[in-house]
């Protein structure tokens, strides 16, 4: 299987950045293709995520002293029992081509998850399917727990 992201990158300056990316991000197996846009600044990259995870594609461009953009969502999760439901949806969410990482917090119900792009819908559908609840936390929401536990000291 194959799935093509496309991941921005900061911090190119000429042609020969994007050529360098190119060359060291094309080596790499499980990678099928692999095109560095200067202008936009950005890459399209078709992979495999089975042979190779996107958190390594982003630390070998880091790597070239390059950056990228991620982003962090954070989900309130109902149905979680143990360690196992935790266990359960980390691992599913972090097979995901497009997602970073994932970490599931028992205790507060809630987990945050890094992925290139929005892809928020998808992860809820993916939690929901293993049986649990999802729902992202929108800013304001952060805020106003943020707010009550200020409150509540």
């Amino acid at each position: 299987m194959e799935y093509t992201l496309h991941i921005p990158i900061q911090k190119m300056s000429c042609t020969s950045c994007a050529h360098g990316i190119e060359k060291k991000i094309g080596n790499l197996n499980g990678v099928k293709r692999i095109n560095v846009h200067l202008l936009t600044e950005s890459a399209t990259i078709t992979f495999d995520p089975k042979n190779i995870r996107l958190y390594t594609l982003i630390q070998e461009i880091q790597s070239l002293g390059y950056t990228t953009t991620t982003q962090t969502f954070h989900f309130s999760i109902k149905g979680m029992s143990c360690a196992s439901c935790v266990h359960q949806i980390e691992q599913t969410l972090i097979n995901q081509p497009y997602i970073i990482s994932a970490t599931v917090y028992l205790a507060t119900e809630r987990a945050a998850v890094t992925m290139i792009d929005n892809h928020t819908e998808e992860a809820q559908e993916i939690i929901g399917e293993l049986g649990y609840k999802a729902n992202i936390i929108k800013e304001t929401d952060s805020n106003l727990i943020d707010s009550e536990k200020e409150r509540k000291k």
